[in-house]
Formats: C-alpha cells, structure tokens, sequence
C-alpha cells in the first residue's frame, strides 16, 4: 500500500485450492510483506496488501506487448474552466514483467489527446527511444487507442467525483470488458517532458495558475 513503481506487486491465483491452502497463502504474502519492512503501509501494527481482480487485456493493446497489461496514463486537472485532460500516454512492459511500469524498464509514448492516435516513439526511463516494441516489433507511433472518447468523458466523470484533489494520473486498462481503472495517482509523474523531448514547466503553470519556484507544486 505503500511502495510504488510496480514494486510488491504479485500474479498469482487460488483456483484449484482448498480453503487452508487459500488461508497458508495469504499468510505467506504478509510474510512478504514484513520482510519488505519501514517501506510498506501498517494499519494498528498489521501489515496489509490489496487483492484485486486479474484484468484480461483487450487485443488491440495486449499485442504490444502480451506479458504485461499495457495501459494508458491519463492526467486530469480541475482548472477555473472544468476538467482538463493533460498530455496522456501509453505505457508498454517489457521483458518477463507483466506490469507496464517505466520503473521495472517499461515503455512509454505519447498520445494525441484529440484523435486517441500514439504520436511519439516508445521511451524508457534511461532514456532510449524506440521505433518498434524491442520485443513484438510493433510498430509504436501511429497506433490507434480504441474507444478514446469513451476514455477521455470516464476520467472526466472520475475526476469531477474528487473535489478536493486538482490533479490526478489515472491508469486505465482497455480490458476484454472495456475500460477498466487500475488507480488514481495523486502524484502522478510528469513524463510528457520525457516522450515530448521537452520542458514544460510553464506551459503547465499556466494551464494551472499555480506558479511555485521551489519543491513540487503539490506540496
């Protein structure tokens, strides 16, 4: 609950096990979870871990890369005029890791927030650039989001149910069943300037209105 960057996170499934197997398995995880120690959350002393459903992935975006779910990060910004989606882009894994995270050497690439199409190359965090997925050799620019407006009115209704909160990076899934929320992050990172080759402190800034020359703007 406390750790970022894809890490703790675990695959796993109980299918097939009795119910002192589903018990033994879940002490283990918090086993792991002790062993991880000061980094993780701890409710009254117990630690504790998030159990969520295993999300199939559409097709159309597991094709990049099919290990991992390849989801699309999509800032919100309640602005004096509404609700504004900001610079969103499409995460890719790679390797055996089946998370998308730039921090475990996924990918990330730009998206046009008007027609929904990846208009950049893939970017790692090293950075490299790169044409092709290094192991689909999918193209990466070009790609069309299916269902974009779908996507883009969702984090709208999803970001004006938080009053309090003026930015958020939400990560969405394009699952078998549609779109799908993984997460809401409160400090979700600035990677545009990354995949846009740029820096866009006051282009951001005037979006805002908020003008802050030291720390984060958000603290």
């Amino acid at each position: 609950l406390k750790l970022g960057g894809g890490e703790g996170v675990h695959k796993d499934t109980i299918l097939g096990m009795s119910r002192e197997q589903v018990r033994m398995k879940y002490s283990n995880l918090l086993s792991i979870n002790e062993d991880m120690g000061e980094r993780l959350s701890s409710w009254d002393g117990v630690n504790s871990f998030v159990v969520e459903e295993l999300i199939e992935q559409a097709p159309e975006l597991s094709v990049l890369h099919p290990q991992s779910l390849n989801g699309i990060r999509i800032p919100t910004i309640r602005t004096e005029n509404g609700i504004v989606v900001y610079q969103p882009w499409l995460r890719m894994g790679r390797g055996n890791s089946f998370t998308d995270n730039a921090h475990s050497g996924g990918l990330q690439a730009g998206i046009d927030i008007e027609t929904g199409v990846v208009d950049t190359n893939g970017f790692s965090e090293n950075p490299q650039e790169y044409e092709f997925h290094p192991d689909t050799n999918i193209r990466i620019k070009g790609l069309q989001i299916p269902y974009w407006s779908e996507l883009i009115d969702i984090v709208k209704v999803l970001a004006s149910k938080l009053n309090s909160i003026n930015y958020v990076g939400w990560d969405m899934v394009l699952s078998t069943k549609g779109w799908m929320l993984v997460e809401g992050n409160f400090r979700g990172d600035f990677k545009w300037q990354l995949f846009r080759e740029k820096g866009m402190k006051a282009e951001f800034e005037e979006l805002t209105g908020i003008h802050i020359d030291k720390e984060f703007w958000w603290e």
